[in-house]
């Protein structure tokens, strides 16, 4: 029941029985006003509300406020009996529902992003989809429609929430060590389920990989809410395109924020948005705590520099604006500003920040670029199409829990199917590779570790096709980006002649380059897949032709599976 209807109906009966006893207490005064007795006229009125035999004795030119506090009560009366029929059988009744229900999702957690994903997964699903959210111990219960909130009591909530026949667990604790926790222990409980995914969501995206690398974790979907957000707006906003635009011949962000957000927005920049155009993309972060956070970098991606050229900062304390003015040169130095992205845990700090920005901007054109801005509510900006053209000085809303829930694809139908197209296709280029290595078994048996490699070789595309020469805007302006992927329009190929078909080969191995790096794999002479170790690590005209060879017929794939059906993507006029 809905907790709001469950106080008015509270409060309604209340009324209702107060009003009753008023007007009762009234009648019997005006029916014995020569033997009228307080207490008596007290007992009989509460009497009434329980439909005794108060009223019995009543003739018609009784005083009309007895009738009146006599139906009154049978109403007050009725509903004590019908509420405690609910309340008794009540919680039985949506436990069974709950038990019984079939390929529902079930979403633990009281934070806001596990209540923005239940309201939204019945709320926008075609297909009638239910949801049970296990929120925490204590909660009311709750259900309206196909949504159900229980409290969650440890892991046998789970089989009270229908587990054996949900399609996917998605867990949303409020730190990161419960939800790992939980998160194991949900997965050993579905070995024998394999068509339910358990999708756990962190705050820190490098636990995500060490969880990946646990035993019984191999499996686990992860995701942090900050990743998700960056990988919406680099696909909404390529920095290629910004880059075009503004005739920049690097790319330089500005990233302004929280460890978490800075981190997740520049390693997605670097995979999403690789190309030889413009080279090793330039970051100056500015942020808290420098020194942790260097460290992390330094263990987290031990050849970051062979993938971007970053420079960390701490972020003005003072409050008046993020960068102090000593800084400003430094950011001059290597040219303009591509993109800022300011990205605070609090919304509204990331708006100050940037309106902040904004105004520093004026005393240096090198600052002057689109500013992008971290609100779980867009607070009224105007939100731009995707790959449009964007003013200097825009504000431009991300990170919405919309924005989010989106890019993590939970509630998608076809989530994953063009990574795992792209995954058969990738098989298809190594027939005679080993089978047994990690990489190369199918879709359902893959390690999740190389199930992310997929989904990122799917983001990257863009900037292929952006390195190929074709106009994306269309594109993104009308497509449902998450869904589909774009289709060579009648007579284009993905490349013309052999030079192409060598260039985008060699962002292919720059793009893997950058994808291992990003995962924390370092060059060896021999490849070690326990330590993160491969040979392969290394540019493009150093591979021998063989291992060329791989990233040729991945080409060639790409060209063949682009020509399926979809909406037409065409090269610039």
């Amino acid at each position: 029941m809905n907790p709001r209807l469950n106080i008015a109906s509270i409060a309604f009966a209340g009324f209702v029985a107060l009003f009753g006893i008023v007007l009762a207490f009234w009648g019997w005064q005006e029916a014995n006003p020569e033997d009228y007795s307080v207490g008596k006229a007290a007992y009989l009125a509460v009497k009434g509300l329980i439909m005794s035999d108060a009223y019995d004795a009543l003739k018609v030119d009784s005083p009309w406020q007895l009738h009146v506090a006599r139906w009154l009560g049978v109403v007050f009366a009725s509903w004590a009996v019908i509420a405690a029929v609910v309340w008794g059988f009540g919680r039985s009744w949506r436990r069974y529902r709950a038990r019984s229900k079939r390929n529902h999702i079930i979403v633990i957690g009281a934070v806001p992003f596990a209540d923005a994903l239940s309201d939204r997964a019945i709320s926008t699903n075609k297909k009638q989809l239910s949801c049970i959210q296990l929120r925490s111990p204590g909660d009311p219960e709750f259900r309206k429609g196909r949504l159900t909130r229980l409290p969650y009591n440890g892991l046998h909530s789970l089989e009270e929430a229908g587990l054996p026949g949900a399609r996917k667990v998605v867990i949303a604790a409020k730190t990161d060590a419960e939800a790992i926790d939980l998160a194991l222990a949900a997965q050993s409980r579905c070995l024998d389920r394999k068509t339910i995914d358990i999708v756990t969501r962190l705050h820190d995206i490098g636990l995500g990989r060490s969880l990946n690398a646990v035993p019984g974790g191999e499996k686990l979907r992860i995701f942090s809410e900050a990743g998700a957000a960056a990988r919406e707006v680099i696909r909404r906003h390529p920095p290629y395109l910004i880059a075009q635009d503004l005739e920049q011949k690097r790319i330089q962000a500005l990233l302004v924020g929280d460890h978490d957000w800075v981190e997740a927005i520049m390693v997605e920049t670097i995979l999403s948005a690789c190309t030889l155009t413009y080279g090793k993309p330039v970051f100056k972060i500015f942020t808290g705590k420098t020194s942790d956070f260097r460290r992390r970098l330094a263990v987290r991606y031990p050849e970051l520099h062979e993938a971007a050229d970053v420079m960390v900062c701490d972020a003005d304390r003072t409050g008046r604006a993020p960068i102090e003015d000593s800084q400003l040169e430094n950011i001059s130095r290597d040219g303009a500003v591509t993109c800022t992205y300011c990205a605070y845990d609090d919304g509204a700090h990331s708006l100050a920040a940037a309106v902040a920005l904004r105004d520093q901007a004026l005393a240096l054109k090198e600052l002057k670029a689109p500013v992008f801005v971290r609100l779980s509510g867009e607070a009224g900006l105007p939100r731009p199409v995707p790959g449009s053209q964007l003013l200097e000085d825009a504000l431009v809303p991300f990170g919405s829990m919309k924005d989010i829930i989106k890019a993590t694809g939970i509630l998608s139908p076809s989530a994953d199917k063009a990574e795992q197209d792209w995954h058969q296709a990738y098989l298809g280029t190594i027939p005679k590779l080993n089978k047994d290595k990690p990489a190369n078994k199918p879709w359902e048996d893959l390690p999740e570790e190389f199930r992310i490699a997929n989904r990122r070789a799917v983001a990257h595309l863009y900037a292929k096709l952006f390195e190929a020469g074709f106009d994306l805007r269309p594109w993104l302006e009308r497509a449902n980006f998450w869904d589909e992927l774009p289709c060579l329009a009648p007579g284009e190929t993905l490349f013309r002649d052999e030079v192409a078909r060598a260039h985008l080969a060699e962002l292919e191995h720059e793009r893997w380059n950058a994808d291992r790096r990003m995962q924390g794999w370092v060059y060896g002479p021999e490849t070690d897949y326990a330590r993160k170790v491969h040979n392969c690590l290394k540019p493009f005209s150093e591979l021998s032709a063989e291992i060329q060879a791989f990233d040729y017929e991945f080409i060639d794939s790409l060209s063949r599976n682009l020509r399926n059906a979809g909406r037409e993507i065409k090269r610039y006029a």
